[in-house]
């Protein structure tokens, strides 16, 4: 069977940070992109990576669009059967 760890270890892109940062349109409250962490939302948004966590943590706009962190779902959930090979 494949064990939580070992998709951990084999994504590490995706398993390096707990949480997404899904980046909001102000006027319209969609959610225009998800990205993986505040290095990626620095990147699509064009700012520094510390005006990413300040807005993360005061709550403020970032580049003009609000950002909110969203949890990611757990992979043992997805992992509970062993494989058959």
């Amino acid at each position: 069977g494949v064990t939580p760890k070992e998709v951990m270890e084999q994504f590490k892109s995706e398993a390096t940070t707990k949480y997404r940062i899904a980046i909001i349109h102000p006027k319209t409250g969609l959610v225009l992109k998800r990205v993986n962490g505040a290095k990626d939302a620095a990147e699509w948004l064009n700012v520094d990576i510390t005006t990413v966590y300040s807005a993360l943590k005061n709550g403020h706009k970032c580049g003009g669009f609000i950002l909110k962190k969203v949890k990611l779902r757990k992979i043992k959930k997805l992992f509970t059967k062993p494989l058959d090979i």
